[in-house]
Order: C-alpha cells, then structure tokens, then sequence
C-alpha cells in the first residue's frame, strides 16, 4: 500500500509538472470589476489588481485530454496546474489527468458549472488526504504562516474565454456539503450563501462580497466528511 501511494504521487507529480511545460504560461493585461463596498487603502486588492493575469495554451494538453478546462494557480500553496470539468463529480476523484486509475484524482470544476467559470458560484474540487499531492497544502492554509502573508489571498484563473484573478474573503473547514452549491434561484438565495460563507470564515479578510460579485470555491476532503474550504471573489478579468 505504501508503494503504491508513492507511485501514485510521483505519477500525479510528474503529470504536474509535465503540464507546466506543456501549457506555455504567459501573462497578459486585464481590468479590475466593479465590486460592492468601500475598499481601504490598505485592503490587499489594490496589490492584487496590479498583477498581470495569467493565460495558459491549453491546446497541447487536450491533445491527452480533451476534457482540460483551465488552469488554476493559487499562491502560498503550491497549486499551480490544469483543471478539467467532465458530465459528473465522481470520475476525477480517482483518475489522474490522462484518465489513468489513481488514487490522487484532479482538479475539477464541478459538472453543473460553465466552462469558463462565469456563474456566480464556481466549484473547484481535490482531494486533500495526506496522500494526495492535488490540494494537500490547502489542509494547511489555517495556519498562521499562510495566514500571516497576505499576499497568498489571491487566486488566478485562466480557461478559453477569460484570465482572472480572485481575491480570497473566506476559508474554514466544516462537516458536510452545505458549502457546494452551483445555482441560486435569486439574488437573494446568492446573498444568503454569502452572509453564511462569510460568518464561518475562520479569518477576517475585510473583503466586502455581495451578489453582485461573482466567486470562487474550493473545496477539498481532508477527512471523514470533513472539507477544508476556500471562497474567493472575482477581482479583474482580461
């Protein structure tokens, strides 16, 4: 068992960084969002919208997988790798980027999601056993030396249509699913989630979220139907 988890991992570490060559990551220019709520001059979004986004080829790695959706890079953690999104949330869970078995799986936008990461609440999901090497870091970001830097509260995106950078406004872990949904039915619905995603929020991020913003989750299993989770707002977009 023990070889075969080291297999495993050092086959999700070589797709990994096989797929940083392969993706050709460039940077290119984008504008900030209009975004709710007074920002204070300290607040690190100022720092955040000057950076470049990032924009990855992706035409290489669909020629293994077809399926290749986006790249997803989050700072202070170490993921910096392709995501793809398939017709469910189960077949990613095992299988690693070429669709070989592998207990590590991949990073996955969830099936009820768009594409290009336009609705209001976009999933991204992985395991993050401590076997696994696809979100493992994220069980650590509660601490205070992630915490403590606050440059790691921003996300970057890239998929066909857009490059986009995401600013982090809440993280906690919490039993249960409460924190996957994909629709709202209203604005209101959308505000809801937001007001409960924002109290569980282990940290202050001083970031104002309304729903006319649109975000991002990650969610990663870290235990028996425990999730750490991660909630980002979008910020700019090319």
């Amino acid at each position: 068992m023990i070889l075969m988890n080291y297999m495993q991992r050092a086959g999700s570490e070589n797709a990994v960084k096989n797929a940083q060559e392969m993706a050709n990551i460039t940077t290119v220019p984008g504008k900030a969002i209009s975004t709710g709520g007074d920002i204070a001059e300290t607040n690190p979004y100022w720092q955040f919208i000057k950076m470049e986004l990032i924009k990855a080829d992706l035409s290489e790695l669909r020629k293994i997988n077809p399926e290749a959706t986006g790249w997803v890079r989050i700072a202070g953690t170490g993921v910096d790798m392709p995501f793809v999104q398939t017709d469910n949330n189960d077949f990613y869970i095992n299988h690693s980027f070429n669709k070989s078995s592998n207990g590590d799986g991949w990073i996955f936008l969830d099936s009820r999601n768009d594409r290009n990461l336009s609705d209001s609440n976009n999933i991204l999901y992985a395991h993050g056993n401590s076997k696994s090497m696809m979100f493992d870091k994220l069980r650590e970001v509660l601490s205070n030396g992630w915490l403590s830097d606050r440059a790691n509260f921003v996300i970057r995106t890239s998929t066909d249509e857009a490059s986009k950078t995401w600013q982090v406004f809440s993280i906690y872990k919490e039993k249960g699913t409460e924190h996957l949904v994909a629709k709202f039915g209203t604005d209101d619905d959308f505000a809801d989630y937001i007001k409960k995603v924002l109290d569980k929020s282990k940290y202050g991020f001083s970031t104002p979220v309304s729903s006319i913003d649109k975000i991002l989750t990650i969610s990663t299993k870290v235990g028996d139907d425990e999730y750490a989770v991660m909630h980002a707002k979008l910020i700019k977009s090319s």
